[in-house]
């Protein structure tokens, strides 16, 4: 290599150097900003999860405090107290809807489970459980609320669709209407998926009114 194709590639070789010092002190900053954006998301992203599981153990805590309570009055107070997000509330109120059905307090358990029986945007499970255990109280609750519920947990692919069947037996029986109910239970016991349990429950309840079951 002569020296003045040397000389050329050291020139050039430094014109490349100036050029990306110069490239870097313009936009150098860009990578900088955007490490920093990058650690800092990170970090955020730890405190986020940080705080979610502290406010879940804080949850927790609270429930099981409440639960523990072998006073029923100050298990109803507490359960009152625990403030839960979307996901802990139903439960919280489920809860708070037991408490009060050992307390012997019809009223509250009206004002813990209706409103989550009534919440369109609640999973089903919970509602439909919401509002069959305010059916079960029977006649602490208005009948026409009563006869809202049943339709509500009967509808076809409902997660308690038998159970609020036979409570929809049981209610006719109240009304006093027997024929109606031997009817729908003969019909019940039709239904696929009926427990054993079940089944010999509205086999007693036909006898009882009377009735020989049907298919039987």
């Amino acid at each position: 290599m002569s020296q003045t194709d040397s000389f050329i590639d050291e020139v050039t070789e430094e014109v490349r150097k100036d050029r990306l010092w110069l490239m870097i002190r313009r936009y150098g900053w860009i990578g900088v900003v955007a490490i920093v954006a990058i650690v800092g998301a990170a970090s955020w992203n730890e405190y986020r999860k940080a705080q979610e599981r502290q406010q879940a153990e804080g949850l927790g805590d609270a429930i099981v405090t409440a639960f523990n309570q072998e006073d029923l009055q100050a298990r109803l107070q507490d359960f009152d107290a625990i403030e839960g997000g979307p996901l802990a509330q139903p439960v919280i109120g489920l809860m708070s809807g037991a408490t009060a059905v050992l307390a012997d307090n019809p009223e509250k358990v009206i004002a813990a489970l209706e409103p989550l029986a009534a919440d369109a945007a609640l999973d089903p499970v919970y509602r439909d459980l919401a509002a069959l255990k305010l059916v079960l109280l029977g006649e602490d609750v208005p009948r026409q609320l009563r006869e809202d519920l049943i339709t509500q947990i009967t509808q076809p692919g409902r997660p308690y669709r038998l159970l609020g069947l036979e409570q929809k037996v049981l209610l006719q029986v109240e009304l006093g209407e027997t024929d109606v109910a031997v009817q729908s239970a003969d019909a019940l016991l039709q239904e696929a998926g009926v427990t054993q349990g079940l089944q010999q429950r509205l086999v007693q309840l036909i006898f009882a009114l009377g009735e020989p079951p049907e298919n039987l």
